[in-house]
């Protein structure tokens, strides 16, 4: 089952499909690991070229671990939830397994976002990518340059 099958079945198992859920107005809420750090040794921004969600991580990484990551996000409720529910994924986690976070586990962290939300996912896992890319070998953005 593939990444798009799992979030609709998810989404059509649940009575209320289109709205939010707890989980995801709990991480927008509390916004534990929103902000900025003093001197990042990693930094990676995306913007969604569509409807202009930008999301950017921060990060401190010592000896391939993350030792602090934080984000910065704006747009939608579901751009700032899946910036924050990846951030706290990431806090002191080896770099190979942050880059080893799927859409699949961010959507089923978000227990799960509404269908034409899931773009957020994919935007959060860009910035932490760019943010990575230079030295551990990450591919580029998905989105183009404007």
């Amino acid at each position: 089952m593939n990444f798009l099958d799992s979030a609709l079945a998810q989404a059509t198992s649940r009575k209320e499909a289109g709205v939010y859920s707890e989980r995801v107005k709990k991480l927008v809420a509390e916004l534990r690991f929103s902000g900025r750090l003093k001197k990042p040794t990693h930094t990676g921004e995306s913007k969604n070229p569509v409807c202009g969600d930008v999301t950017r991580f921060e990060l401190n990484v010592h000896n391939d671990q993350v030792a602090e990551c934080r984000f910065l996000a704006t747009g939608c409720v579901a751009a700032i939830a899946a910036a924050a529910a990846l951030a706290r994924l990431c806090q002191n986690q080896p770099v190979q397994t942050c880059l080893a976070i799927t859409s699949k586990d961010l959507l089923a962290d978000l227990d799960p976002l509404p269908l034409h939300k899931l773009h957020a996912i994919q935007l959060a896992l860009d910035s932490l990518h760019k943010a990575l890319r230079k030295t551990h070998g990450v591919s580029d953005s998905i989105y183009p340059a404007p």
